[in-house]
């Protein structure tokens, strides 16, 4: 009796210690597939002088190759200009920060539209302020600037919208998880 009640401590013991050597080793695969949480929510404010939003542009229908990032978009109605501000965790856990500044198309009193053509794609954003809403479409130039490659596009449209980082931050750590976490969750309920 005694003995079977030690050989049951022990694989009891034993389970448990395999599963936070698990915890363990799926904590560090997550945080090493996701380093950082990106905190910021969407925020969305607009009137007939300014347009500021924040938040994680995303493209629809699609898992984005740098989906931990941030953005910033402020534009005034008196320069009838926007500036971009978007910063990147690369996958090789760099930083990578880029300013775009974009001329204004059309503001009205619920949203404006900013973008410009480029060498090889037609950049066009809204931005809207009733609806809490930031969208964009990146088209490939039927057209491109002669002399320039635009053989890395790919697609002949594109759509991407402004969501919570947070959200999107979460999703990615759910991606990440190694399939004991998910086993273990499944188990849990």
């Amino acid at each position: 009796m005694k003995r079977k009640l030690v050989i049951g401590l022990g694989v009891i013991f034993c389970l448990l210690a395999l599963f936070f050597v698990g915890m363990a080793i799926s904590t560090w695969m997550i945080q090493n597939r996701v380093p950082v949480s990106i905190v910021n929510s969407l925020s969305v404010h607009g009137n007939a002088d300014y347009a500021i939003a924040t938040g994680t542009m995303v493209i629809e229908g699609e898992r984005s190759a740098t989906p931990l990032q941030t953005s910033e978009i402020k534009c005034d109605a008196r320069n009838k200009q926007c500036v971009v501000a978007t910063a990147i965790i690369t996958p090789t856990k760099g930083l990578y920060v880029m300013v775009d500044s974009y001329p204004t198309i059309e503001w009205t009193d619920s949203h404006l539209i900013f973008g410009e053509e480029a060498a090889c794609v037609t950049n066009t954003y809204t931005i809207n302020w009733v609806s809490k809403s930031v969208t964009g479409i990146r088209t490939r130039n039927k057209n491109p600037t002669p002399g320039v490659d635009c053989s890395a596009i790919l697609f002949d449209e594109l759509r991407v919208s402004l969501r919570d980082g947070f959200e999107v931050s979460q999703e990615e750590e759910r991606r990440a998880w190694p399939t004991f976490i998910k086993i273990t969750y499944a188990l849990m309920g």
